[in-house]
């Protein structure tokens, strides 16, 4: 019956997917593509949810921290998007005027941020052509708008690509074929020996040849507390909570250092209130946690809440792995564009 039911709704849906990629396909393709008079790299993917794509925004900002480059994003949610502001670590609101993901970013690299949902205009309106080498574009693959010098798009490889549609059947935001505006392609994954990595590498090779492609393998790297320090929660009892697009990646994560438990899900983006802090808190007490552990994401949004609270917050940092060839391509690139 579950069968059945899972055919119709394929069906169904099947229509309304096609629909959709091609009315995005026409829209990106409709565009006005606008020169913005830096170098700019611009990180994205195709998928809706996690696919790794803030971490290698934090990783390449910090790779090309000699020049010090600025980063700009649409801040999903905040309530500076629509306005077109520089991010201030200071400000008392923090993930909410700005975005959960920027101000991740922002406290992970000494680059300056700016926020809003037409990047050409956040680059006149501050004239960040003229103070700026670089501009890392930050969940930029559909904002076709601005130009860009490099073009990376980022693939999740422990998905399986045969089982992927456009929404409304699927988590594409557009058609695989779209892989073509790519320059750069690097397909994140918890093991690198998966057999969907394979997969990707060759339709990537089928649908956008010769444009180079890696593999960046997430690696768990530490446990810390709230004042950046390495902790060990080995032999520790520890709650979990995330509020993240793919929080299987987490689960993951926290498998490499102790069991947990308890592990509370949240949805992606979710805006914490103080009664949510206070649900975590019972859940604590009544499993006699010591402490709780959740995503660099989700840290920045709560660590205030938990501040009323007598229960110690970690945070889970990774990274990825990337091999020495992609930073070579990187840097051959811009040099070419210089």
């Amino acid at each position: 019956m579950a069968q059945l039911v899972r055919d119709l709704l394929w069906i169904a849906l099947l229509p309304l997917s096609w629909l959709y990629s091609l009315a995005v396909d026409f829209t990106l393709r409709s565009r006005k593509r606008n020169n913005p008079g830096l170098l700019v790299i611009s990180v994205g993917n195709i998928h809706l949810g996690g696919t790794g794509k803030t971490p290698i925004v934090i990783q390449l900002a910090n790779h090309l921290k000699s020049i010090k480059p600025v980063i700009l994003s649409r801040g999903y949610k905040s309530h500076s998007t629509k306005v077109g502001v520089q991010l201030d670590e200071q400000s008392k609101s923090g993930p909410t005027q700005f975005g959960d993901e920027p101000w991740v970013i922002s406290h992970s690299t000494d680059s300056d941020v700016y926020i809003g949902a037409n990047r050409f205009e956040v680059i006149q309106k501050f004239d960040l052509a003229n103070r700026y080498q670089v501009a890392l574009l930050d969940d930029g693959f559909q904002h076709v708008q601005l130009e860009r010098t490099i073009n990376l798009l980022v693939l999740p490889g422990d998905d399986n690509p045969w089982e992927t549609a456009c929404v409304p059947l699927g988590n594409l935001r557009e058609g695989l074929s779209s892989v073509k505006r790519a320059t750069l392609i690097l397909i994140t994954c918890s093991n690198r020996n998966s057999a969907w990595v394979q997969d990707w590498k060759n339709i990537v090779s089928q649908l956008a040849p010769g444009v180079p492609c890696f593999v960046g393998l997430r690696k768990p790297v530490s446990v810390l507390d709230d004042q950046g320090e390495t902790v060990n929660p080995d032999q520790t009892r520890f709650g979990a909570f995330c509020g993240i697009g793919r929080p299987q990646r987490f689960i993951e994560d926290l498998s490499h250092w102790a069991p947990t438990e308890f592990l509370k899900i949240y949805p992606d983006h979710h805006a914490y209130t103080k009664d949510d802090i206070k649900e975590l808190i019972k859940l604590a007490k009544d499993r006699a946690v010591e402490f709780f552990v959740t995503t660099e994401k989700d840290f920045f949004k709560v660590k205030d809440l938990f501040g009323e609270f007598d229960l110690p917050l970690r945070v889970a940092h990774t990274e990825y792995d990337l091999p020495l060839e992609f930073w070579e391509t990187l840097e051959i690139r811009m040099r070419q564009a210089c």
